[in-house]
């Protein structure tokens, strides 16, 4: 039987070349326009977290699907040596050439059938009158071609989007995998918080102070906390303010103007420093024949200092 599985190998090695041709190739094409139809949705419509989560799943789902429908058989077989046996070659050789038809099939039917040294010798007698026949040539590689359309259309189009606004596919592909992250369509306008820190003292009020910078800017901006907007009252140099009262615990906020969000921003609390006691060292002239005194004081407050002797 070393004959007849010289000849039946390049058979299956072919076979197997073209599933895995043509696995590529549909798989690139489906994978290529998925992508592409998600990215320009995400691009132009800004989607939900949660349509965003469902869109990175939906690719690996296909992407999964693909492997296993159209690639599974030929990794197997390159990586592992899995793949048909003599008698499915033959089947498959049989439909696909004429000449061959069953004849090959049932001569190693016959083969396992009777077994023996002198059986196993006329299967191969019989099987040297196809020997004009190369098995693996009934497997015709270019008929993948017809493929090739399907991913060229969608490669095309990514590398126009590419050279025309790189942000169209790479910004919403960025939003897609970080799906659990909040993102906001780019303002035509920048947003920023002109106080020189955002820290404020625990049970007093903050004055939070903001700008606006570009061609067109909104004549009304709002600060949200919480999910609630509080708009901003308007400054007479342009600028926007709006006072946190008694503010007790850290903030997180972000602006909110004429559709668009800035980043987050987050106010920091922390409590005043205050005395809690005085040690003060009186030190008199000599004249006043007077020793140096050392004096104590627990009345305090943030305000003014008291010292009684």
């Amino acid at each position: 039987m070393t004959r007849i599985n010289e000849r039946l190998t390049p058979f299956k090695r072919r076979y197997y070349q073209d599933l895995l041709m043509r696995g590529v190739l549909i798989s690139a094409a489906v994978l290529l326009s998925y992508f592409m139809l998600a990215a320009l949705g995400e691009h132009f419509l800004w989607f939900s977290s949660s349509v965003r989560f469902i869109l990175l799943l939906l690719f690996l789902l296909i992407a999964g699907y693909c492997f296993w429908r159209l690639l599974r058989e030929p990794v197997r077989y390159f990586l592992l040596g899995r793949g048909m046996d003599n008698q499915e070659a033959a089947r498959k050789i049989g439909r696909s050439v004429k000449a061959v038809d069953d004849h090959l099939l049932n001569m190693l039917q016959l083969a396992g059938q009777q077994g023996g040294a002198l059986a196993e010798a006329g299967v191969v007698q019989k099987f040297q009158s196809l020997s004009t026949v190369r098995f693996e040539q009934s497997v015709n590689l270019r008929h993948n071609r017809q493929y090739l359309p399907w991913v060229i259309a969608p490669l095309i189009a990514i590398l126009i989007a590419l050279a025309v606004n790189s942000n169209i596919l790479t910004g919403s592909t960025e939003r897609i995998v970080q799906f659990n992250r909040t993102f906001s369509p780019q303002a035509p306008f920048t947003f920023t918080v002109t106080n020189p820190a955002l820290r404020a003292f625990r049970g007093e009020d903050f004055l939070l102070s903001a700008s606006l910078a570009g061609e067109q800017v909104p004549d009304v901006l709002y600060v949200e906390q919480n999910g609630l907007l509080h708009q901003m009252s308007r400054e007479e140099d342009g600028g926007f303010s709006y006072t946190f009262e008694k503010i007790q615990e850290a903030a997180t906020i972000r602006l909110y103007g004429a559709g668009f969000w800035s980043q987050e921003y987050t106010i920091e609390v922390i409590a005043r420093p205050e005395l809690s006691g005085l040690k003060t060292r009186l030190t008199f002239p000599r004249y006043l024949g007077l020793k140096p005194q050392d004096r104590k004081s627990t009345r305090l407050n943030s305000s003014h200092i008291t010292i009684s002797y």
